[in-house]
Formats: C-alpha cells, sequence, structure tokens
C-alpha cells in the first residue's frame, strides 16, 4: 500500500529552498518526514514534478584533443571546495536547454557550440529533496569571461580527457560531476573504438 500524505507544513522561509514537515498515513501508522524543496509544497503541489536545474558537462577539443572543463567551486553547505561541473537552477520562462546554455557562459564563460541532452528529468537526491536535474554533453568554445553572481566563488579546471578517470578520482568532487566525466570519458572512447573498425 502506498503512504497517503495527509499534510504539509513549511518550516523555513528561505530564498532559493525551504524545509517542509510531511505527514504521511501508512497502513495506519503516522509517519513524519522532513524534506527541502526549491519550490512551494502543499498537498496538491506535492508529488507533481517540475524541472528545477540544468547539469552541464562542457568540454573543448583543440588540436583533435577533447578536454573536460571542470569547476572548482566554495560550496557553503560543505564549507569546502569541490570539483564539479556548472550547473544552475530553471529560471522563469526557461526550458532545460536554455539553462544549460546560460549557466556554461555565467560559470565558465564559454558559448555552447552544440548541447547534447544525457537524461530527462530526474531525481538529485530524493531521499531528502525534491529536486530535479537534465544532464547535458556541451561542446563549448572559451571566448568570454565568467558573470557570476555574488555569493558564486568559482574556477575553472582544463582536463584532457586521457587524464579524467585519475583526475575524477583523486579530487574532491560532486557525485553528478563525477558520473558524467566518467559517462562522457567511455562514452568517447566507444565512439573512437567503433569509428577505427
Amino acid at each position: 500500500m502506498r503512504p497517503v500524505l495527509k499534510s504539509v507544513k513549511k518550516q523555513t522561509k528561505n530564498k532559493y529552498a525551504n524545509m517542509y514537515e510531511l505527514v504521511y498515513d501508512y497502513n495506519g501508522r503516522k509517519v513524519v518526514y522532513n524534506v527541502a524543496s526549491r519550490r512551494e509544497l502543499n498537498e496538491k503541489t506535492a508529488g507533481k514534478h517540475k524541472l528545477d536545474a540544468s547539469v552541464i558537462l562542457p568540454y573543448i577539443v583543440e588540436d583533435g584533443e577533447i578536454s573536460i572543463v571542470f569547476t572548482k567551486e566554495f560550496r557553503y553547505a560543505i564549507n569546502d571546495y569541490v570539483y564539479d561541473v556548472p550547473a544552475g537552477c530553471v529560471d522563469p520562462g526557461e526550458d532545460g536547454d536554455q539553462t544549460a546554455i546560460r549557466e556554461v557562459n555565467e560559470e565558465i564563460g564559454a558559448e555552447v557550440l552544440l548541447l547534447e541532452k544525457c537524461t530527462d528529468l530526474s531525481f538529485t537526491t530524493p531521499g531528502f529533496v525534491n529536486e530535479t536535474s537534465q544532464t547535458y554533453f556541451a561542446l563549448v568554445a572559451l571566448n568570454g569571461k565568467p558573470n557570476l553572481q555574488g555569493s558564486e566563488i568559482i574556477t575553472k579546471k582544463i582536463v584532457p580527457l586521457k587524464d579524467v578517470l585519475t583526475f575524477v578520482d583523486s579530487h574532491q568532487m560532486a557525485v553528478q560531476g563525477k558520473l558524467l566525466a566518467k559517462l562522457f570519458y567511455y562514452k568517447t572512447m566507444f565512439e573512437q573504438l567503433k569509428k577505427k573498425k
């Protein structure tokens, strides 16, 4: 039997994300669960999912060599720097593709030349937050300067594809960035093998 949502109580009033207390009935037993949400939650909107963010693995091709452009960002939630890839929330009126293009420009100062969607809407950490995202690979041209928001502390790190696996396994990284980098590496290696046949 599926748990029945009985009530939703907002616990905070923040700009980007808030905490909610969800009360469920599961076979006559009361279950209380606390979650974070980027959007307003109530009994009607809980369970209705829309895209919250885009996550993008940018790569460049120079002299026939492919490199991935990682970000190194200070993340306040962990009080430390972490390597990752550009990502950001969908602004009103945007779709995931538009968000991806904007975020790559803002975070690493790059123009997107080719955008390839890797995943449709999926959940980032469904045990704690209802946030959803789409992921992308983006061929980019590094021809501009980042346009960071006041709280963002981001630099870029260019890593040749041949060194990507060693890099992601030897640095502190966010899981989506690490998984996208490995997926891109193996996808690219497989495509290169197919071309040689």
